[in-house]
C-alpha cells in the first residue's frame, strides 16, 4: 500500500511539473559569444523567366555578439554563396561560389528576441521564436509580426502571426514547434486595389531549446514567400493563382560554440 501511494504521488508530481508555466528567454550573462552553423537553401521563381527555378545555396556560421548592455547584434560570419544545378539523377550539385562579406543581420536583440527596427523585427521572431508570456508544454502564444509591402508607391503592411507551441520537454530541452501565417493584406478605402492581389509569408518551423543554459541549440525551418494575383480559368472557371514572384526556403543552424 505504501508503494502505491508512493508512485500515485510520484505521478502527481509529475503532472503537475509538466504543466508548469515557462518563460523562455535568451541568458547572455557570462558569454561574449554564441556561434551556430548555418545554412539556407533558397528555391526562387519568376515567371518572366518563364518560370525557372533558381537554386541558392548560403554557409557559413551566424554569430549572437553579446554586448556589455545585456543586448546582442546577430551577424553573418564567413558565409559562401553557391549556385546550385540538378544533374540526371535529381540531385543538386554546386556551381559557381562567391564569398560573402560579414553581414549584420539585425542589432539591439534583447533577451525575448524582440529588436526595436520594425524592418526587421519579424526576421528575429522567425529566426528565434520565444513567446512574449509564460506558456506550459502543449500551449500556444501567438506573436504579431507583419512585414512591408510596396504596391505601386502605396506602403502597406501584410499582417498575421508566428504561433509557437512547446511541443513536449526532454531532459533540458524544451522542444518548439511554429506556425507562420503573415496574409492579411487590407488596403484603404482611399487607394485604388486589384482585389486579387495576394501577398503572403507562410511556413513552419523546429527549435530546440535548452533550459539550462537558455539559449537555442538548433533551429529548422521551412517558410513560402508568394506574390501574385488571382484569375478564372474560363474553361473549368477554378480560381487559379497567377504567380508573380515564389520563393521558398530553408533554414537550419546548430550550436557549434559558446565563447565567454
Amino acid at each position: 500500500m505504501k508503494n502505491v501511494f508512493i508512485i500515485l504521488s510520484f505521478a502527481v508530481f509529475m503532472l503537475s511539473f509538466s504543466n508548469d508555466e515557462i518563460q523562455l528567454k535568451w541568458n547572455f550573462e557570462n558569454k561574449k559569444a554564441i556561434i551556430y552553423d548555418y545554412s539556407q537553401k533558397i528555391v526562387s521563381s519568376n515567371p518572366f523567366f518563364n518560370d525557372k527555378k533558381e537554386h541558392t545555396l548560403i554557409h557559413g556560421k551566424l554569430k549572437i555578439k553579446i554586448k556589455s548592455d545585456g543586448l546582442a547584434d546577430v551577424i553573418f560570419m564567413s558565409m559562401k554563396s553557391y549556385s546550385l544545378s540538378v544533374d540526371e539523377k535529381g540531385d543538386e550539385v554546386k556551381k559557381d561560389s562567391m564569398e560573402m562579406p560579414n553581414t549584420v543581420l539585425f542589432q539591439d536583440m534583447n533577451i525575448f528576441g524582440q529588436i526595436d527596427n520594425t524592418s526587421n523585427a519579424m526576421l528575429a521572431k522567425t529566426l528565434f521564436p520565444i513567446p512574449l508570456e509564460k506558456i506550459s508544454t502543449g500551449q500556444f502564444s501567438n506573436i504579431k509580426m507583419n512585414f512591408p509591402f510596396n504596391y505601386f508607391g502605396n506602403n502597406l503592411n501584410v499582417k498575421g502571426f508566428n504561433q509557437i507551441k512547446i511541443a513536449e520537454m526532454k531532459g533540458e530541452e524544451f522542444h518548439l514547434e511554429s506556425l507562420i501565417d503573415v496574409s492579411e493584406l487590407n488596403f484603404p478605402e482611399e487607394i485604388e486595389q486589384d482585389k486579387d492581389l495576394f501577398c503572403f509569408l507562410k511556413g513552419k518551423s523546429n527549435h530546440i531549446f535548452n533550459s539550462k543554459q537558455n539559449l537555442f541549440t538548433s533551429g529548422n525551418l521551412n517558410i513560402e514567400m508568394q506574390y501574385g494575383t488571382k484569375e478564372m480559368d474560363s474553361i473549368s472557371s477554378i480560381t487559379k493563382a497567377k504567380k508573380i514572384m515564389g520563393m521558398n526556403t530553408n533554414i537550419q543552424f546548430e550550436l557549434i560554440d559558446i565563447i565567454k
